[in-house]
């Protein structure tokens, strides 16, 4: 019985089933041709896996550069491993390594992430290490003061505050402006809004309320008449306003 040797790094870093990949093109590649000329479909039965998912892993590995790959016109293509390791032999033990007269280097301090450094530029290690990391979670974002009041009262699942469509950004900024009387005025022109059941993303009618006040008579197909700066139905506005608040 022979057997695939699976990388712990190679598992960690792309899942089992590429391992397992990787370590069956080692065997082979341990064999007398020094190479992997076995077809897919015999990958796939020495792994029990699909020959599809002997397609995907050996993808990757030539992606990433741990393999590379020999087209052979009328046979299977041959693949070689590249990332300077000493492949298996038929029984499962690693190749003869010819002895050089040369002294063996230092012993080289550890790294930070207790990986020994290597200047093996196609190391398995050093391939590893040099995949981007991802990137530090950006700093919170500032809003406008309208804006802020905007996310304020509006919200979405889970009671997360939803920003205004991009496209009414800055006339929202434009026509509100910082003063204290106009931001307060716009918060009560969002709270009628949306308490009279209007879409949140119409920004331009919450608008049009904060400019020419809120009106007096609406209903479902919109508002019918303007009213003063002041809304008449004060009450009812500040019911829907303390609801909002109390989530």
């Amino acid at each position: 019985m022979t057997y695939a040797k699976v990388d712990h790094a190679l598992a960690k870093q792309y899942g089992l089933i590429t391992a397992a990949v990787y370590g069956e093109v080692a065997r082979y590649c341990g064999m007398k041709e020094g190479q992997c000329v076995a077809k897919r479909a015999s990958l796939a039965e020495d792994l029990n896996i699909s020959p599809a998912s002997v397609d995907r892993s050996l993808e990757t590995l030539l992606k990433d550069g741990l393999l590379t790959k020999s087209l052979r016109p009328g046979r299977s293509s041959a693949y070689v491993l590249t990332d300077g390791r000493v492949p298996p032999t038929e029984e499962g033990q690693p190749a003869e390594v010819p002895q050089t007269e040369e002294p063996l280097p230092e012993e080289l301090p550890p790294t930070d992430e207790g990986v020994p450094p290597t200047d093996e530029p196609h190391s398995l290690n050093s391939r590893l290490k040099s995949r981007k990391r991802p990137a530090a979670k950006a700093a919170a974002r500032t809003y406008h003061p309208a804006i802020a009041v905007f996310r304020s009262v509006v919200r979405g699942r889970g009671d997360k505050p939803r920003n205004p469509p991009k496209a009414f950004e800055g006339e929202i900024i434009k026509a509100v402006g910082e003063d204290a009387k106009d931001l307060d005025r716009w918060r009560k022109a969002i709270i009628a809004w949306i308490g009279t059941g209007y879409r949140w993303q119409n920004c331009r009618g919450m608008l049009d309320w904060f400019k020419d006040g809120i009106p007096q008579a609406y209903g479902r197909k919109g508002y019918k008449q303007r009213g003063t700066t002041e809304p008449v139905g004060l009450a009812a506005i500040d019911a829907v306003q303390a609801k909002l608040e109390g989530r």
